[in-house]
């Protein structure tokens, strides 16, 4: 398996940047790679995505030198099997409430004995034609990440569990369904929502953990890196939204003016 770059990134305590995915096309994913982010998320949970056209997500990376990051439908062992198998270079496990849902997802990702993942010979371990299985299986255990997603009240409640889980290498915070499990329903900037946000991420650095700073835009991503964020990442939907309206405005605006001169 190629060196997993945001995964070294990370242990450096270097900045990494990185796209959830809401447009699922290759040549987005490249052309990503090529604009300087470090990752890009690929979301199987929301998005109609199945192992196959994964594949080609997950090559396009490869093409572009992004670290692929699947978060699965499931946290299942099975689902989380068939996204490495295929190339993934880690997994964003959604629904995590517990230290033992997080010791079952780094199960899933690492091969014995760190682990319980079904042996194969795999596309990223080259089907088996360069290394000895001890050597791919132990790079395996090495490069893929395990990241988790805390996303509901009895999560938060655990968190201190979940962050000292061995093998656990990054946390998020799903701040949206958690808005809706308090009765906030997407309201993200709601101050409670936030003071329990902010709390669970100074838990997580405090650990010595990376946690999953989701920025809006650059000035989210550069005050996230000024609390201690290293993994930043932003939706695409947002990019191009706040681009396509700054420029349809401007348009807009422009046209109008002429019209009443």
């Amino acid at each position: 398996m190629p060196p997993n770059r945001l995964k070294r990134k990370l242990r450096k305590g270097q900045p990494a940047s990185g796209v959830w995915l809401t447009f699922m096309d290759p040549n987005l994913i490249e052309f990503y790679g090529y604009l300087g982010f470090d990752y890009v998320i690929i979301d199987a949970e929301h998005q109609a995505i199945d192992k196959a056209n994964c594949l080609e997500f997950v090559r396009a990376c490869d093409v572009a030198g992004l670290t692929s990051i699947v978060r699965p439908d499931s946290k299942a062992a099975s689902t989380i099997l068939g996204f490495l198998d295929l190339g993934a270079d880690g997994i964003y496990a959604p629904h995590v409430r517990s230290a033992n849902d997080a010791r079952e997802v780094v199960r899933a990702c690492k091969y014995a004995p760190e682990g319980s993942r079904s042996m194969n010979y795999p596309r990223p371990m080259r089907y088996g034609l360069t290394d000895s299985p001890r050597e791919m299986y132990e790079q395996a255990n090495e490069e893929t990440m395990v990241i988790v997603l805390v996303e509901e009240p009895e999560g938060i409640q655990n968190l201190d569990e979940i962050i000292a889980v061995d093998g656990v290498d990054v946390i998020g915070i799903g701040d949206g369904d958690l808005s809706h499990a308090m009765g906030f329903v997407g309201d993200k900037s709601n101050p409670e929502l936030r003071r329990i946000v902010e709390e669970a991420e100074h838990r997580i650095f405090a650990a010595g953990k990376a946690f999953d700073a989701v920025a809006s835009n650059a000035d989210g991503a550069l005050h996230a890196m000024r609390q201690g964020a290293t993994m930043i990442s932003v939706s695409d939907r947002l990019l191009l939204e706040r681009a396509g309206k700054e420029f349809a405005k401007a348009v807009a605006e422009y046209s109008t003016a002429v019209s009443r001169s």
